[in-house]
């Protein structure tokens, strides 16, 4: 640290730059939840079931249908636990092509109100548009539900995760580090043993 000598005890307010560097972290580490989490919802497509819609899905790759049993869509909560019944279909527009649906892992997710839980993955070969329907079998209209659909939604959440207890752990072991050389130095000018 620049003006810290072997003679001289540094300020303790050179303390101040510890706990800079753990606010910092924990700074980033919200800005980086806030931010992407907040983007990650907004991304994800939406549809109220019993239902259909057509979605455009602009890259290739495995899509994910997630039951969004705790929801807010156009102004309307939805609060569904169970959509048993509910029969779910994706299909290619406009050939009408029946895409596959599996059941993927089991995942789950709840942030700014809303949550849900994996149904269904997909594959996508190329981007265009795609009619998602959901109907009960025995035809019934109720209860309505939302269903939401992404591509490496849990992949994101999973690294934006990671990302966040990185600048947390960042910024509290720079804290540490930082106190603990300020404390030598001091320690170390007034003679005391290190």
């Amino acid at each position: 640290m620049t003006g810290m000598s072997s003679t001289r005890a540094p300020s303790a307010a050179w303390y101040g730059l510890a706990v800079l560097v753990l606010v910092a972290g924990w700074v980033g580490m919200g800005t980086l939840l806030a931010t992407r989490l907040s983007g990650a919802a907004d991304r994800m497509m939406r549809l109220v079931v019993p239902g259909e819609a057509e979605l455009r899905l602009n890259q290739a790759g495995t899509y994910t249908i997630f039951h969004e049993y705790r929801s807010t869509l156009d102004g309307r909560v939805y609060d569904t636990p169970s959509i048993d019944g509910l029969d779910v279909t994706v299909r290619a527009v406009p050939s009408g092509r029946l895409i596959e649906l599996t059941r993927g892992a089991d995942s789950s997710y709840t942030f700014s109100g809303s949550a849900g839980r994996s149904l269904f993955d997909f594959e996508v070969s190329e981007p265009g548009a795609y009619r998602v329907a959901g109907v009960y079998a025995d035809g019934r209209k109720e209860p309505q539900a939302v269903l939401a659909v992404d591509r490496g939604f849990i992949g994101d959440l999973l690294i934006t995760i990671l990302g966040a207890i990185a600048f947390a752990f960042g910024g509290t072991g720079g804290a540490i580090v930082v106190a603990i050389l300020v404390a030598r130095r001091r320690a170390k000018a007034v003679g005391a043993p290190i």
